[in-house]
């Protein structure tokens, strides 16, 4: 059947396959499944073999492969002259990305790494971080997301990366530029060849990203802990004890976060323990992967009876909380409308004790450089936080691996931070019986 092939012709629902063929390019033609898949290809003589082949041009896509797309390509290549065959196959990966959107790209970048693949002996995503990704995608998918990726140029993401720092968000702007670099590499990779280049390697160089330093001070930390304390404190109970176990242990919200029952305990030697109280922190947690038992002081032991005595859900002590949920519960809600309701407001817990705005990760900022303060040397820091070694201090590269195994040296620079917690706020210690699962 040859006709004039239009958009509204070759969407039109079918129930068996369909070959439409246009009369205004000859030989050019619409392949339409039931399924509503619809192919562009152009049926041309291959002069090498004396027979007639047919070339795929690209799947129809309303928004950079319509039906007039499809035919300019054809056109073109029909105007080339020659062994058509021969030169649609140095051309047709070309051709086959008109099609091929930014979204498209971004889809296939997230399935392929979150799929869960074996490593550090558990089945976990390629890409561990791939939810951040999904975040940082989102402002180009507003930008051009239904774009084809072959037409998104480096002026199109410096104007977007140049939005994000108009706003405020340096720190985002640099995040969404890495994130775009990774998805144009993915693209660009043989088993895809989507573009031929990677416009994120001609972007101007950013500016420098400020460096955090944000710490809280003697004062703040006493007006934090017993506000804490305080009935009417604009947060559950359960958040207020995980800041103060932050503080406390000098560990990352998120490993603080997701500690159990059966995760606190005392550990022999072989398990890098002491006999001693210790957390047991999840590897699947950690940056390195590699598995850490950070001592318990007698603070830590306070904060984490009390959390017991609250009830451990499935052995959690933190059931259902997330660093997001801290970080809301510390800078407030505001009024957002959204869908057309008014959301409520709720005033955070720095702006309702009166202290400068800080995130959870500080309180671990300010343990360490409250141990500074007092002496401890960089090495025992670097311990206590997982750290690698600091230029200058005189120990191999591999020093504080195996450093992870002599708990003594740190248990004893946690205990140094137990009693400078103790002496700001005024608590003397009490006797804790810990109950090992």
């Amino acid at each position: 059947m040859t006709i004039r092939l239009t958009d509204a012709i070759i969407l039109e629902p079918t129930t068996k396959r369909r070959r439409l063929f246009d009369k205004v390019c000859r030989d050019f033609h619409a392949d339409i499944l039931p399924s509503g898949t619809i192919t562009f290809r152009l049926k041309v003589w291959s002069a090498a073999r004396g027979v007639q082949e047919t070339i795929t041009l690209g799947k129809y896509n309303p928004e950079c492969f319509t039906i007039e797309h499809a035919r300019i390509a054809a056109w073109k290549l029909k105007g080339q002259g020659g062994d058509i065959v021969a030169k649609a196959r140095d051309t047709e990966a070309a051709i086959v990305r008109q099609g091929v959107t930014f979204n498209k790209v971004a889809d296939e970048y997230i399935a392929y790494y979150s799929t869960p693949i074996k490593k550090h002996g558990a089945m976990l995503p390629r890409l561990e971080s791939w939810k951040n990704a999904v975040v940082c995608l989102r402002p180009a998918r507003e930008a051009f997301g239904n774009r084809s990726i072959s037409e998104v140029a480096a002026r199109d993401i410096a104007k977007l990366l140049r939005s994000i720092v108009d706003r405020g968000k340096l720190g985002m702007a640099r995040k969404v530029r890495a994130t775009l670099y990774a998805v144009f590499k993915f693209a660009g990779e043989p088993d895809r060849e989507y573009v031929t280049g990677n416009p994120c390697s001609n972007l101007a160089k950013m500016d420098p990203h400020e460096a955090k330093d944000r710490f809280l001070t003697s004062a703040e930390i006493r007006t934090f802990w017993h506000g804490l304390d305080d009935p009417n404190v604009p947060c559950s109970r359960r958040i207020a004890l995980a800041w103060k176990l932050i503080l406390a242990t000098a560990l990352r919200p998120t490993e603080v976060l997701t500690a159990t029952v059966s995760s606190i305990g005392k550990f022999t030697p072989e398990e890098r323990g002491d006999g001693l109280p210790a957390y047991a922190v999840s590897r699947y947690v950690i940056k390195k992967r590699q598995p850490i038992v950070q001592p318990l002081n007698s603070l830590a032991l306070e904060i984490i009876a009390e959390l017991t005595a609250l009830g451990t859900p499935n052995g959690k002590l933190f059931p259902s909380i997330t660093v997001n949920s801290l970080g809301r519960a510390l800078r407030g809600v505001g009024a957002i409308k959204r869908g057309g309701w008014q959301r409520g407001s709720r005033q955070g817990v720095y702006d309702w004790l009166g202290l400068k705005p800080f995130t959870s990760h500080d309180l671990r900022r300010t343990a360490t450089t409250h141990l500074g303060l007092a002496g401890v040397s960089l090495v025992n820091l670097a311990q206590i936080l997982d750290h690698k070694k600091r230029t200058g201090e005189g120990v191999s590269a591999s020093t504080l691996v195996y450093a992870r195994g002599e708990i003594n040296e740190r248990r004893a620079t946690l205990d140094t931070l137990d009693g400078i917690l103790r002496g700001i706020i005024g608590k003397p210690p009490s006797v804790v019986k810990l109950r090992v699962a």
